[in-house]
């Protein structure tokens, strides 16, 4: 049987931080930082917020939106120098079997 290796101070494992969630979050937001182990192996770090005025979410937009922004920016410019498109070839060739 191996020893665990004790957590310094301001570490928490994480079944211990996923049992305790809310407790550890109280001391976070009381401006502690924590380091979440696992085996031993710091793995992440959570810290408080250093401005109040951050947003705490990102605005919601519909996914419908989004895309149609993305779409509009990612548009490829037609070929206008007389050079048949990709689809253009493919029926030709289509055509000639």
């Amino acid at each position: 049987m191996t020893m665990k290796k004790p957590l310094k101070p301001g570490e928490v494992s994480v079944a211990a931080f996923k049992a305790k969630l809310s407790g550890f979050l109280r001391k976070v937001r009381a401006g502690q930082t924590l380091v979440v182990t696992d085996h031993g192996k710091p793995v992440a770090r959570v810290i408080p917020i250093e401005n109040e005025n951050l947003p705490r979410t990102l605005p919601l937009r519909p996914f419908s939106a989004i895309a149609a922004e993305f779409a509009a920016e990612n548009r490829t410019k037609p070929i206008s120098d007389g050079t048949p498109t990709s689809l253009e070839l493919l029926l030709e060739d289509r055509r000639k079997r």
